[in-house]
């Protein structure tokens, strides 16, 4: 039976909850303020300046709430930018926590929040970067504490509540092409429970349905208007026809125990598959296992053919932790104090790596040392090319018909997320990513092209740069410093006359 505080689910917590929930806050607030942009995040800066019904890499969701949050803020700081990404990864935070309680009981809720912060794709990425997962994770944690009445008691949910499903699913499929899985989970959790079974029988899961599949015609329509250039990427990106790749699949299974953390990665592992045994007779655990299930196991056997990606699967681990979480709690209390402050410790490590990669990502503080120990500065690949703007206004960059140009998509990425806000960013090159969408080519005939070049990259091809200018300059350099080390060795080349 539901409880008063169950029914008004912001009472639903207890105070270690809450004040871990304000402690997760505080330290994503500040790793977001320290890290600079990764790849993926400057890339979805710059496109998300143009407006479209969906993109090249992803479904449309993180790409709009960018692309209106700079609209509104209309600054670049890297902290402001990643703020909406806080808020839905705590949000996502608070429904596991609250679906967790309601399954098993205060001390789970305790135990999946104190998961969360010590799993580092969590911790560092997921809930305060700009990436997809982080509207994911809080439309598919909605999805599964939507489900949870079902778990609970033998009658079918109303139809407000189907309502609230659907939307949730919808916003899972608009984040990542992961929400169909999720979607097909859920109804697999359906047919194991009678509840469930029932409610099949109703409009209300049709409605829920429908209106994910609604909310997923942007993704539809801009594919049918692009030759399905989303689906064919990513369905490009299996290697079915090369057969079995044994290594793959365990160099696979290996990363995504990094990502997680192996001490956090092997018992939660462990805890999946003795739920899955049980069965829909653990119905709280059905719930979880169907929803994960799905994710975790496609994108497993993706990399069987040697395809994927180790953090495909982490959005179906991330419904697993409230499981993790009760085991936890039915543990001695000697035992629950040892692993939360094992918990604790590995949430401060990883926290304290954040803010020493960010740290030298910004001032090179660590360069000697790194220098002594033979070491080159991995963080160098983060640095914002900001910089670059004083340089290309003085040399002319300020002119009507000018564009920015790289010859990679990450090089462009990083052009975009510093500068885009003042000239249009091309990526000409063959793998243009959402580049090739946002900033076509053919738009800019004859315009003047600063093409800002890295001296060491394999990509760049002279020859094939000079053939698309009437003219072009001979190399400047713009390489970008940190303290008193080149750290990104550019080229700057002037072309005039631009043929696509």
């Amino acid at each position: 039976m539901e409880t008063k505080d169950n029914r008004r689910p912001w009472l639903g917590l207890g105070r270690s909850s809450l004040i871990l929930l304000g402690l997760m806050a505080a330290y994503r607030v500040i790793l977001a303020a320290v890290l600079p942009l990764g790849t993926d995040e400057a890339y979805a800066v710059s496109i998300s300046r143009v407006f479209a019904l969906s993109y090249f890499d992803h479904p449309p969701l993180h790409f709009w709430l960018i692309g209106l949050w700079q609209g509104l803020v209309g600054v670049s700081d890297t902290l402001v930018l990643r703020l909406p990404f806080i808020a839905l990864g705590l949000g996502a935070a608070l429904l596991v926590a609250l679906t967790a309680k309601r399954l098993f009981g205060e001390g789970a809720a305790v135990a999946t929040l104190a998961l969360l912060a010590a799993a580092p794709v969590f911790s560092l990425a997921h809930g305060l970067m700009i990436l997809p997962d982080g509207p994911l994770l809080f439309a598919e944690a909605l999805v599964a504490y939507g489900l949870v009445p079902l778990a609970l008691r033998e009658n079918g949910l109303p139809l407000r509540r189907w309502v609230m499903i659907g939307v949730a699913a919808g916003l899972a499929i608009l984040s990542k092409y992961h929400g169909v899985l999720l979607v097909g989970g859920a109804f697999i959790f359906l047919l194991g429970t009678a509840a469930g079974r029932r409610d099949l029988r109703r409009v209300g899961p049709w409605l829920a349905a429908g209106i994910a599949l609604l909310m997923s015609l942007p993704i539809l329509i801009w594919n049918a208007e692009n030759a399905w250039a989303s689906f064919a990427f990513q369905s490009g990106r299996s290697h079915l026809a090369q057969g079995i790749d044994v290594l793959a699949l365990l160099t696979s299974i290996a990363a995504q125990a990094v990502y997680l953390a192996p001490w956090i990665a092997v018992p939660l592992a462990l805890t999946l598959i003795a739920t899955v045994r049980r069965g829909p007779a653990e119905r709280g655990g059905w719930l979880l296992v169907s929803l994960a299930t799905p994710i975790i196991g496609f994108f497993t056997a993706a990399a069987l053919f040697g395809g994927g990606l180790p953090h495909w699967q982490m959005p179906g681990w991330f419904l697993v932790l409230p499981l993790l979480g009760a085991a936890m709690a039915r543990r001695s209390p000697t035992v629950q104090r040892l692993v939360t402050g094992g918990l604790i410790s590995s949430a401060l490590l990883i926290g304290a790596l954040g803010l020493a990669i960010g740290i030298e990502a910004r001032t090179g503080v660590f360069d000697t040392a790194l220098s002594a120990a033979g070491l080159q500065d991995p963080t160098d690949d983060l640095m914002d090319w900001g910089a670059l703007r004083a340089p290309l206004l003085a040399a002319g960059a300020d002119a009507p018909k000018t564009f920015i140009a790289a010859t990679s998509w990450i090089d462009a990425a990083r052009l975009g997320a510093a500068l885009g806000d003042r000239w249009p960013v091309l990526c000409l090159c063959r793998d243009a990513r959402h580049f090739a969408y946002a900033f076509p080519p053919a738009r800019y005939a004859g315009w003047t092209g600063f093409m800002v070049l890295k001296v060491s990259s394999k990509a760049r091809n002279d020859q094939a740069l000079e053939a698309r200018f009437a003219a072009l300059s001979p190399a400047a350099d713009i390489g970008i410093r940190k303290g008193n080390r080149l750290a990104v060795p550019l080229d700057l080349r002037i072309g005039t006359g631009f043929r696509p």
